[in-house]
């Protein structure tokens, strides 16, 4: 089961409470769509974030995967810069599949500095991106004009968020507006008219919904 924007809400709760205020010790890659944080916190202290196509997923492993013999580029840079952080936030954008990660460092002067990881968990579409002051400082996948015309993802350019899909979130939006724009689509399924209207559901969540 692929991870939607309804169960990765539930998901951000969580790991919110466990991992936040929680200090950064280490940050390796595994694998070459994989980045695990390494939290000194009380519990499981492990977050491993994958933005595999297939399926792309952020979540604490019950043992840490092994650390490559040399760590890729994107890691070193966030060995760099975020290791020693503290976990300030782990939030959701909206229902999207996109995890925001703020993290508070000493930087340049002893001037604390808050430091971001947003995971984009879309599928195919899926990154990790490293961002400070809304600039892009890395990412795991760099985008350039040639492979997307909407949005790019290279270092030194602005943070730009992915396009908003015109749904409903079921968390801030009227019942009675919902239930309205579902059941105009009656020629559609009951499953596929929830996914059609609402914000963050997948195929399994809106089936069990129906």
């Amino acid at each position: 089961m692929s991870l939607d924007g309804f169960s990765l809400h539930r998901l951000i709760g969580e790991l919110s409470a466990q991992l936040t205020g929680g200090r950064i010790d280490k940050i390796n890659q595994p694998h070459r769509h994989t980045v695990q944080l390494h939290i000194r916190q009380p519990g499981k202290n492990h977050l491993l974030i994958s933005i595999q196509p297939q399926n792309p997923i952020l979540y604490q492993p019950a043992t840490p995967l092994e650390n490559p013999a040399q760590p890729p580029t994107f890691c070193m840079v966030l060995r760099k810069h975020l290791e020693g952080g503290r976990i300030a936030a782990i939030s959701q954008i909206g229902l999207d599949r996109i995890v925001r990660i703020d993290i508070d460092c000493i930087g340049r002067g002893g001037r604390l500095t808050t430091r971001t990881l947003m995971a984009e968990l879309m599928g195919k579409y899926s990154n990790l991106i490293f961002l400070e002051d809304g600039m892009i400082v890395d990412a795991l996948r760099h985008i350039g004009a040639g492979a997307s015309r909407v949005r790019r993802v290279l270092p030194a350019l602005p943070y730009e968020w992915p396009p908003a899909q015109d749904k409903q979130n079921v968390l801030t939006s009227s019942l009675d507006d919902i239930l309205r724009q579902i059941f105009s689509l009656k020629e559609k399924t009951l499953a596929v008219a929830i996914r059609d209207v609402c914000l963050g559901f997948g195929p399994v969540t809106a089936k069990e919904i129906a």
